[in-house]
Parts: C-alpha cells; structure tokens; sequence
C-alpha cells in the first residue's frame, strides 16, 4: 500500500482556512487596493485636483471602514482579532513599501514601517479593549444574585 504524501506547501496552506488569517489577507489586500487607487486619482487625474479634500476625505474613510472588519468580525475572540489585523497591517504596509518605489515623495510622510507599527499598535489596543470587555462580560454573566434567598 503506497503512502500517502503532502505537497510541500500544504502545511501553510492549511493556515488559510482559519478565518482569522483569510479575513487578515482579504482586508490587507482590500486597504491597498483601495490605497492604489486614491493614490492614482491623486497623482494622475488632475481634473480632481479641486476635490481634493473631498477625495483625501473618502479615500481616509474607506481605509478606517476596511480596517474595521476584523475588528467587527472578532470582537469576541481578542487572539484571533490581533492576528487577522496584523496580517491586515501587514499586507498594507508591504502594498505602501511596494507604492514609495514608484512614488518618490511618498515616504517623506511616513515609512512603511511606521505605518505597520501604526496599524499594529491599534490592533494591539483594540484586541487588548475586546480582550478586557470580554471578561467583564463574563464575570458579569457569573455573577447572578440569587433572587430566591433573603438575607433576615
């Protein structure tokens, strides 16, 4: 009987289906995705130029609602929230990397690296919030009075 063999990458194909590190890979790609555009609109439409508040403003907005999934997909599970935003923040840093070689002026406002450490920190802090909520909730949901006793 011939034994049965993995592909070499199987392993680490394995990983993808935990939902944390799917919802992190898609919100990452999702942010520089959207990143990609407002930047091209910013740098290769000049007609928008006089919108350019208007533009910077829903291109700020739609990056904090992408970043906001994991944070609304795992509030219940504060590991699995800090995975899937890391990964998040570090796809989008590695797209924001990728963007300062072709656009010279980009990384004169901040560094890919101080974007992760950006986007990590907050991830950080929301997931130790959740993390903290969570056990309010549940010592809360153990401590029930006992209706029934009177104290006399």
């Amino acid at each position: 009987m011939a034994a049965r063999t993995q592909p070499v990458g199987y392993r680490w194909l394995l990983s993808l289906q935990t939902s944390a590190v799917r919802i992190g890979l898609y919100t990452g790609v999702g942010m520089s995705g959207v990143f990609v555009v407002w930047l091209f609109l910013a740098n290769r439409v000049p007609f928008l130029e006089r919108f350019a508040l208007e533009r910077n403003v829903a291109g700020g907005g739609l990056l904090v609602v992408l970043a906001l999934v994991p944070v609304l997909r795992f509030l219940r599970h504060p590991r699995r929230l800090l995975l899937s935003g890391l990964l998040a923040a570090a796809v989008f840093s590695f797209a924001y990397r990728l963007l300062c070689l072709f656009f010279s002026a980009l990384p004169d406002r901040i560094g890919a690296f101080h974007l992760f450490m950006t986007g990590s920190i907050a991830y950080a802090v929301v997931a130790t919030l959740a993390w903290v909520g969570n056990l309010i909730w549940a010592v809360r949901g153990h401590h029930e009075p006992n209706s029934g006793h009177h104290l006399s």
